[in-house]
């Protein structure tokens, strides 16, 4: 009985994880492209700055 219990939670989540999975490799490309922009603007502020000083 314990096996059993066990060894349904486990399947359970391993559908719920690929779930995620796949709605994340969804998202991830968004997140990736914007927090690319954002840093790279970061940068070039940075860098305009400092070669001011």
């Amino acid at each position: 009985m314990k096996g059993f219990i066990s060894g349904n939670v486990s399947s359970s989540s391993m559908g719920d994880e690929d779930r995620v999975r796949a709605r994340f490799e969804d998202i991830a490309p968004q997140i990736h492209a914007s927090y690319h922009q954002r840093s790279r603007a970061n940068y070039l502020e940075f860098s305009s700055r400092s070669q001011i000083q």
